[in-house]
Order: C-alpha cells, then structure tokens, then sequence
C-alpha cells in the first residue's frame, strides 16, 4: 500500500467533516479506529510499529543472549571499585576475592542482572532501530515505485 499522509487526502472528500463535540460516541468511536488505521498503514506508522516490535524482539533476544555468554564486567568490593572484564570461571585477582563465586552471593547476582540489563538494552537499541529503517525505507521505496 503507498503512503498516504495522515489522513489529509479524504479532508475534503466526503464533505465537511463534524467536529469531535457534535458527533455521537459511536461516530467519535469509528472516526477514532479510522484515523489510528489511516496512521498504521502510513509510512511513520510502519516504521514506529516496528521500531517498537523490533526493540521488544531485542530486549528478550540481550537477555537470552546474556544467559550464555561468558564475558562480564565483574565489580569487586575492595576499600573502592574495581572494574575488570573477566570470564565468569577465570580467577579475576584481588587480595580478597580470587574468583567470581568467592563474592557474596548478593553481589554475584547484582553483578549478573546489571550485565544482563545493559546486554538487553543494547540489543533492544539495536533491534529497533535497525527494524524502524529498514521498514520505513522498504515502505518509503514501495511508495515511489
């Protein structure tokens, strides 16, 4: 289907159009589902629905992603913070901790959710933003040709 703006084609169309406070619920109801169709098969319309769809695949897609991945950044808890990008099964050094399971088990896990997190909201930048170009380019390019 070719773009088609937002509605500003049929302004004149089928004559002059009642304001929002003269129609009934049920017409306010149908002019309402119109223009939402109306956006949705526009070109932006397109590209946000799957900017938003491909930014949700790309958060679950991080954390799975995260789950089986062995790089992660490890905070060990000195006197101050240290940052190291260690494997979860290579001794990271230290005077106190020498390995990841040598940590409390709270910050074992503090230390996985915030990988996890910052995996899955990369991926999700990602995946949207590569699925909101591509469909708005595709849409873009199917509506000139």
């Amino acid at each position: 289907m070719s773009y088609r703006g937002f509605g500003l084609d049929t302004a004149g169309a089928a004559g002059p159009k009642k304001h929002y406070s003269e129609m009934t619920q049920e017409e306010q109801a149908e002019e309402g589902a119109k223009q939402m169709i109306e956006f949705m098969s526009s070109c932006p319309g397109k590209a946000a629905m799957s900017g938003v769809t491909g930014f949700g695949l790309g958060g679950v897609f991080g954390l799975f992603m995260a789950s089986v991945s062995k790089s992660i950044k490890v905070l060990v808890y000195l006197i101050i913070l240290t940052s190291l990008k260690m494997s979860y099964d290579v001794p990271i050094g230290g005077n106190q901790a020498s390995h990841i399971s040598d940590l409390p088990w709270k910050q074992q896990v503090k230390i996985q959710f915030s990988d996890m997190g910052k995996r899955a909201w990369s991926s999700a930048k990602n995946f949207g933003y590569i699925g909101m170009i591509y469909a708005g380019v595709e849409c873009g390019v199917e509506s000139v040709c």
